[in-house]
């Protein structure tokens, strides 16, 4: 019986370090994330704990607006010169959440979807740190990531998240779009504090068909203002939905 005491409290001491380390786990992650046929690169930071994350952009210091023309007299805009940080916040008790850049204008976002993760045996080494294999289809893409349970957060980059462990690296099956760890620290007392929202911040944010059609909105306004601005008499210019040399989506919000 003394024995059997032993064992249970040892048991108990083990689950009680396992469930403390994973109560105060937090830290900071750099990725570099890119879209092929965009030609977008950026870095972000992903801040993290075992509650919550806040994946932010780093805006560039001499974004501005723009136009350029090319010599076949193609004409090119940099909409953008808003430099708050688009973001993406996961809580798991608020819900996910996220912040996107249209034609200079921030939509904020709430978002209800649920990743189904296919495990594989796969194993490697990202840094220190030893990580699994795993697949998801999401939004007509297949990806691809490793994650590590030795951060033990359901967390990861961009809307890539529920694993039993932090994601450090993924991409699609194309490569057209991929995120690679470029620091990683952990525990360490200089991490900032994750962002963290009011109810009442949170409360602000639009549902996804709502987000679609104020999408649309303003790139329907954005054509109509290149429009007025061409010669008298020329045809109004107008939004191809199945042109080829646009670029693909990342994400289609219908099935395709």
């Amino acid at each position: 019986m003394k024995n059997l005491n032993i064992f249970f409290l040892v048991i108990f001491a083990c689950n009680s370090i396992m469930m403390f380390g994973q109560k105060n786990v937090q830290g900071k992650i750099v990725y570099e994330q890119r879209i092929e046929s965009a030609n977008y690169l950026k870095s972000y930071n992903l801040y993290f704990d075992s509650e919550k994350s806040y994946y932010e952009e780093k805006v560039k210091a001499n974004l501005e607006k723009s136009e350029t023309k090319e010599e076949d007299g193609t004409t090119f805009y940099a909409t953008r010169d808003n430099k708050k940080p688009q973001f993406y916040f996961n809580s798991t008790d608020k819900g996910f959440f996220f912040s996107e850049v249209i034609l200079n204008k921030h939509l904020f976002v709430k978002e209800d979807f649920k990743l189904k993760w296919e495990l594989s045996n796969e194993i490697k080494s990202i840094g220190e740190y030893k990580c699994q294999k795993a697949t998801t289809n999401f939004r007509g893409r297949k990806y691809t990531v490793w994650y590590t349970t030795e951060i033990p957060v359901v967390f990861g980059p961009w809307k890539l998240h529920g694993l039993s462990g932090l994601i450090l690296q993924a991409h699609d099956d194309k490569n057209y779009f991929q995120i690679n760890v470029k620091n990683i620290s952990v525990n360490s007392d200089s991490q900032m504090k994750v962002t963290d929202f009011s109810e009442e911040d949170l409360s602000t944010a639009m549902s996804v068909p709502v987000f679609i059609e104020t999408k649309i909105k303003l790139q329907e306004e954005f054509i109509a203002k290149l429009s007025s601005r061409l010669p008298q008499g020329a045809a109004p210019l107008q939004i191809d939905k199945n042109c080829k040399d646009c670029g693909e989506e990342l994400e289609y919000f219908e099935e395709k």
